[in-house]
């Protein structure tokens, strides 16, 4: 039990931005995660993990039979890296949260290699790849926002509020210039 224990390295963090999302077919967009983000990373193990859920799945060999996430990125080694977590079922439905581990080279540069990052069912029957995380550590937890979403939507409602608070002053402003033009009307 003690070496069990000892092995787990929990992070908790989602580094992937902007993540709430789902595909039930392929799509580039499931999130993003900078350039500089991803570098934070070099040298430490990682973990990328994501809700999948499939139905009448039947084997096709013209599919690839899997269903999963995948970011492309480009070492300043010259190596291409895939990291993502894949399903490949072996039943006609089912429905779980599933992870891949990595460990990045240290010393190495990375830059992603597309805007958003891929989310892909290829089955035969239907299927859904949603709440991508990206951690540091060694087991996956549930998945949770990048704490700049949070800050982003904070940001929104702020922008939005200002815009009323706008928009109620230039109201007021317009009446009372209005009133000294002879112009009067009824407002709800």
């Amino acid at each position: 039990l003690g070496d069990t224990v000892d092995g787990i390295q929990v992070g908790g963090r989602n580094y992937l931005r902007d993540s709430d999302k789902s595909t039930t077919g392929w799509t580039q967009d499931l999130g993003t995660i900078p350039n500089e983000t991803l570098n934070q990373l070099a040298g430490k193990t990682i973990t990328v993990s994501c809700d999948v859920e499939w139905s009448g799945y039947t084997h096709d060999n013209s599919k690839q039979n899997r269903l999963g996430f995948e970011a492309s990125v480009t070492g300043s080694d010259g190596h291409d890296y895939w990291i993502g977590a894949w399903k490949s079922p072996n039943t006609s439905s089912g429905k779980e949260r599933i992870s891949t581990q990595y460990t990045l080279p240290a010393g190495v540069t990375f830059t992603v290699n597309n805007n958003g990052q891929n989310g892909y069912v290829s089955i035969n029957g239907s299927g859904k790849v949603s709440h991508v995380k990206i951690e540091i550590g060694n087991r996956m937890t549930d998945w949770s926002p990048a704490p700049e979403d949070s800050k982003n939507y904070t940001d929104n409602q702020i922008t939005n509020t200002n815009k009323k608070i706008d928009t109620q002053v230039l109201d007021a402003a317009n009446i009372d210039q209005m009133k000294t033009q002879g112009h009067y009307f009824v407002r709800n």
